[in-house]
């Protein structure tokens, strides 16, 4: 079985992170804050 799709709770600076390196490896990142403007942050 072979991850090809990564899910990340939360957009503080753990989590950007993890779902920049990820993302850069070539993985489909889905990211999930409750504060909005921290989505709209990791989305710059």
């Amino acid at each position: 079985m072979e991850i090809k799709k990564l899910g990340v709770l939360g957009c503080g600076q753990m989590g950007s992170g993890i779902v920049q390196v990820f993302a850069q490896a070539g993985y489909e990142v889905v990211a999930v804050d409750t504060v909005p403007a921290m989505i709209e942050k990791g989305l710059k």
